[in-house]
Parts: C-alpha cells; structure tokens; sequence
C-alpha cells in the first residue's frame, strides 16, 4: 500500500511473494501475509480488503497509526480492562465495540453486571469456545451461557453473513432500550473457516444506523452524578426498569428486523 493505493501479489504458496513485498521501499508498505478480499465499489474502483484472522488486532492498530481508519487504538492488558475501555466510551456517548471468547467472556464477567447495570447501549461479539480445561478451540455454548443473568441480551449466529448483519441489527436494538447485546457466534466452524458474505457499502449502513443521540452521557458541560451509591428501594427500581426494557426486546427487534430486511433486500 502507498497513500490509498496498491498491488496485490497473487500467487500459490511458496512462490515468494512476502519476501518480494517486504522488500519494497518505503513509504510502501506490506498490510497483508493472508487472504485478501477485493470487491468494486459503485464507483467502479476495486477496493482491498485484508483478512487476517489470527493477526486482526496488528493490523487494525497499523490502520490507526497510519490514519487509514479514523479511530484511536486502546492495548489493554485484559478482557477485564478491555470491557471497563469500552464502557468508558460508552459511557462518554460514543458507540463501542469489542470481541472476546471462552475464558476471556468469564474474565469480563464482573463489568458485564457494570455495563447493563449502567444502561450501556454496548455490542459485544463472543466466539463460543467451550471453557477449559481441557482447552480447546472448539464449539461450546457455555461461556455465553453463563453470562444468561448479566442483563445482556443475547443474539446467536447461524453464518458470516448472519454476523455481520446482526451487529448491525444489534446497535439498532441496543440503543432502542439501553442495554447491552451479545452478538454470538460458533468457534471453528465460524471463527475458522471462510464464507462469501455481501458487505453493505457505508451509505446504506448510514440509512440504517443513523448517528448516535444518547440519552444521557458524561458532558462537562452539563454535569451529572452516573452510577451513584442508591438505597435497596431505587436499586430494585433499576432492576425493574431493566427486566421492563428486556421485556420489549422481541418486539423492537422484529420492527427492526422488518427495516433491515427493507434497507438490505435481506433477512
């Protein structure tokens, strides 16, 4: 890559085409030692897309620190501290997103209760991998599964496709009742394998997700106390209110569900 654009090298394996891009000058620079997903835009121009399932984080953080992608790249030591970075954007009336998986989903155990508690639109994606030991890569429901009565809700994936689409669904939903949504997905057989899947261009997203208002968030120029000590009757009052908002997610979910399916041209 150079300022926008590039070459790819396509070739079989062992044919040498990592030396040869890694021996380009700068400001040349190599973004991808894997599958690299190319699709036209409306425009006609192709656009590169790099997958790198085992190396994502490296390069999401290479794409923030060369202002390829608009963001600010956070390295936490834990799920524990990445769940209490993304409450706090959260909580600062941005949208927030993270990823974690088996062992990782239990470690954040104690913020999920934070996070749902706080009334946090959030979206969180969690690979279903079975908790150790024995430790292994493959599916099992029970790292979701016990976080049932964290007051998250809940989405489980059939296909790439079915993920991509329900993140989008689960913002939408997320902040129809401020609360968080687990978008679940199958280890190996999801997380390990490649799919054709038809990712929307920004505008159409931008139609169905419009830009966040939330209803309350951290502003020095409007301060408020968030998260305060409360007697046991306000605090059952939260509980209730959040068991009344979970009550309505069926509902807001199948409106949603119709507009996407209006928007998108799918289900």
């Amino acid at each position: 890559e150079n300022i926008g654009g590039g070459i790819i090298l396509a070739g079989p394996a062992e044919v040498g085409k990592t030396t040869a891009s890694n021996r380009l000058p700068p400001p040349w620079r190599s973004l991808s030692d894997d599958t690299t997903l190319v699709v036209r835009d409306k425009q006609g121009q192709y656009m590169a897309h790099r997958l790198q399932a085992l190396h994502s984080v490296e390069a999401i953080s290479e794409d923030c620190a060369h202002g390829s992608l608009d963001a600010r790249f956070i390295c936490v030591e834990s799920e524990h501290s990445a769940m209490a970075a993304v409450i706090g954007a959260s909580s600062g009336g941005a949208r927030a997103f993270t990823a974690t998986s088996g062992q990782g989903l239990a470690y954040m155990h104690e913020l999920l209760h934070w996070a749902s508690g706080a009334r946090l639109p959030i979206v969180i994606a969690d690979v279903n991998r079975a908790l150790g030991p024995g430790w292994n890569i493959w599916l099992d429901q029970t790292d979701s599964l016990s976080q049932r009565d964290t007051g998250w809700i809940q989405l489980y994936c059939e296909d790439s496709q079915d993920a991509l689409d329900t993140t989008l669904i689960a913002y939408r939903l997320a902040e129809s009742v401020n609360l968080p949504v687990m978008v679940v997905l199958d280890a190996f057989f999801l997380s390990h394998t490649y799919e054709p899947v038809d990712i929307p261009d920004q505008e159409t997203v931008n139609a169905f997700l419009p830009p966040l208002s939330p209803r309350f968030q951290l502003d020095t120029a409007n301060p408020a106390d968030f998260n305060q000590f409360v007697a046991p009757q306000a605090y059952m009052e939260m509980r209730y209110n959040i068991q009344t908002a979970m009550q309505q997610v069926g509902e807001n979910y199948n409106h949603i569900a119709q507009d996407f399916k209006t928007i998108f041209g799918r289900n």
